[in-house]
């Protein structure tokens, strides 16, 4: 069974602020350290998807190409989970728990949330990151370190 890390993107991979200059473009902060292990999950056959509620995606669009991780801009976050349930994936899903996430999170296999997650109700993994501050690669770190034999094993969902 194949893997899929899906990563909300504001409050997750980026603390949640946004630079805007003179002329109205936003920028957004990125840690270097989450496109660490992409291409090592991707080679242990997890995928990795970034997702966001943002209508501006060009910053995330960029990075996302730049780190090598799919990015599904004009679908909600739920949707994106179903779709891949659908096909019969693990879905491990990371975010801080605003907009869509609480759905998504819900119908995931696996949970993880920043440390200074807004949402956290105790019920999830929490990284020792906090949002914007490696994240992804903690989560990636945590999963890669987990023995294989063949195929991950899937926990129940509750």
């Amino acid at each position: 069974m194949r893997t899929v890390v899906i990563c909300d993107v504001d409050g997750t991979l980026t603390d949640g602020t946004v630079w805007v200059n003179e002329s109205g473009h936003e920028s957004l902060r990125f840690h270097k350290r989450d496109g660490w292990l992409i291409q090592a999950a991707k080679d242990a056959g997890i995928d990795v998807a970034l997702i966001t509620d943002d209508p501006n995606t060009s910053p995330v669009e960029c990075r996302a190409a730049k780190i090598g991780a799919d990015y599904h801009p004009g679908i909600d976050k739920p949707e994106l989970v179903r779709l891949h349930l659908e096909d019969g994936w693990r879905v491990v899903y990371v975010g801080d728990g605003t907009g869509g996430d609480l759905e998504a999170m819900e119908l995931a296999h696996e949970v993880w949330m920043p440390c200074d997650a807004a949402g956290w109700d105790g019920h999830h993994k929490r990284t020792h990151a906090r949002g914007g501050e490696g994240v992804l690669y903690e989560v990636l770190r945590h999963l890669l370190a987990q023995p294989r034999t063949g195929a991950l094993a899937v926990p129940e969902r509750s």
